[in-house]
């Protein structure tokens, strides 16, 4: 019976001091790791935009030589719907709000990051999208 308490005795664990620095650690960690990560995260939606933008161009180009304008004719459309129908694309509106406007020999296209103000344009004119505001 005695070797079974010494045993327990012996045994031992981590004291609360040991327990805080690790926390502490992981806590430094975890700050260092979440903008990186953020940062990260929002690098790959603007590729997201760029790559949206330019296929809204190569669409536009496609449509501008079969109807000899571009879409829409006038005005301003902002329904992500008539856009993948009009330009027979298929593009998601989840993180980005798209919208395009024209005059029927010049177009513009824009994506709005949702839930923010950064914003990507491309024109017809132009081979690669430009980040407008809230650019990273």
């Amino acid at each position: 019976m005695k070797k079974l308490i010494r045993a327990i005795d012996d045994l031992s664990g981590f004291t609360l001091i040991e327990l805080v620095v690790v926390v502490i650690i992981m806590s430094i960690l975890v700050a260092l790791a979440v903008p990186t990560y953020t940062n990260t995260k929002e690098k790959a939606l603007d590729k997201e935009a760029v790559m949206a933008l330019k296929l809204i161009r190569s669409a536009s180009k496609q449509y501008f030589a079969k109807f000899e304008h571009f879409y829409p004719y006038t005005g301003s459309i902002t329904s992500l719907s008539n856009i993948n129908n009009n330009l027979s694309l298929d593009l998601s509106g989840s993180n980005w709000g798209f919208a395009l406007s024209g005059t029927g020999t010049a177009f513009t296209a824009n994506a709005t990051r949702t839930g923010s103000t950064r914003r990507w344009t491309i024109n017809q004119a132009a081979s690669e999208p430009s980040c407008v505001t809230a650019c990273l």
